[in-house]
């Protein structure tokens, strides 16, 4: 990406992105109507399962390139480096967006799933994919011509020699294993190292238990509820088992999902208060500091 312009390669992402996004609608769609149940190892070798799976990996993959070159890029080159607070404003307001959509979309999801079928839901789901590209790419070139053509250019010098090197596989491994040393020995330098591991390790649990798995945990199994002490032995198995049969309803999924995304959106209006206020090092270092004093306590 640091090789190509910014507004092409803004303009490929978005297609990979809507392109994996209807394949999977597709996919999805062909399996509520053709496949029927079977188990899980005959599962993971359908055809339609395997491509679902990849065009999902791909659209992952794609919508990550697309944050980090808004977030690190984009907003860096138009707000300029040596300006904190208007780039902590900038970054506020990107996840406030991103989160007011994460949140009305859900519900107004939801609120389809509660009048239409799920074919029909994903149906309009991919109408409106089609119709946000031409959208996306039209407010790409506008950002370009409000800032005088400041995204035409890539983030480094192209020549013949870089573009032939982008093809070498050799070349590759040693960029990413360059860049990967290069960031480590960054990450090893900052002064909050020791909170910051220590965040990691709190949050390990995340990486072991993803969000969508656990949602559809939750939603066909249930949570597990200890039976009280005051019931018979035949009662307490009755109750147990009645909790285990029993999902969660998507609404109240739901209802937590927006919470979290609410309190994010919250946070986004208190960091940019504190940055003006305490500067962005002090704000960034305050959350890690009391993470570290828990984890030492």
């Amino acid at each position: 990406m640091d090789h190509f312009p910014r507004i092409p390669m803004y303009t490929g992402l978005n297609a990979v992105q809507v392109a994996t996004q209807l394949i999977s609608a597709a996919m999805v769609i062909y399996a509520l109507k053709n496949a029927g149940r079977t188990s899980t190892s005959a599962l993971l070798l359908r055809p339609w399962f395997i491509v679902l799976v990849i065009a999902g990996a791909i659209e992952r993959l794609a919508g990550l390139a697309l944050g980090v070159s808004m977030e690190r890029d984009w907003v860096v080159l138009l707000a300029g480096t040596n300006r904190p607070v208007a780039l902590a404003q900038a970054n506020a307001m990107l996840n406030r967006l991103d989160l007011l959509c994460e949140t009305v979309g859900a519900s107004v999801f939801g609120l389809l799933l509660t009048k239409y079928d799920i074919v029909t839901c994903l149906k309009i789901s991919s109408a409106l994919m089609i119709c946000s590209f031409p959208i996306l790419v039209m407010l790409g070139q506008l950002i370009n011509s409000v800032s005088c053509h400041a995204l035409d250019s890539s983030r480094t010098p192209s020549d013949e020699s870089i573009c032939a090197d982008l093809l070498d596989v050799r070349k590759i491994v040693q960029n990413g294993l360059s860049s990967i040393k290069h960031g480590w020995n960054e990450y090893k330098q900052q002064t909050v190292l020791p909170a910051s591991v220590a965040t990691v390790f709190l949050n390990f649990n995340v990486a072991l238990a993803p969000g969508a798995i656990m949602t559809a945990l939750l939603m066909h199994r249930g949570m597990f509820h200890f039976p009280s002490s005051n019931l018979s032995i035949s009662e307490k198995c009755l109750q147990i088992s009645n909790s285990c049969l029993t999902g969660i309803s998507p609404s109240i999924v739901g209802a937590f999902s927006g919470l979290c995304s609410v309190m994010g959106l919250v946070a986004t209006f208190i960091s940019s208060s504190l940055v003006k206020r305490v500067g962005i090092l002090k704000v960034g270092s305050i959350p890690f500091s009391h993470v570290y004093t828990i984890c030492h306590n």
